[in-house]
């Protein structure tokens, strides 16, 4: 298996974050590990959009010439 620092770079994910699943997943086992609730405002997209929302930032996230996208972005294709 791979170390957190390896999986981290696999997802392009800080390492903080696998850190932080792996100690929710030793404390709470799988349910440590599922979405839960957040305060704030609730999102207007419905589950269709969010998943294209979702694939769009997977396809684009990370440019052949590099750089990443921006809130502008992400705001002009979601309207």
């Amino acid at each position: 298996g791979a170390n957190n620092s390896q999986t981290a770079r696999n997802l392009h994910i800080s390492r903080r974050i696998v850190n932080d699943w792996v100690k929710r997943f030793y404390e709470q086992g799988l349910d440590g590990l599922k979405e839960k609730p957040r305060s704030g405002r609730p999102c207007n997209l419905n589950e269709q959009q969010l998943s294209q929302l979702s694939q769009y930032i997977h396809d684009n996230s990370i440019k052949p010439k590099g750089g990443r996208l921006k809130a502008q972005t992400l705001v002009a294709y979601i309207t």
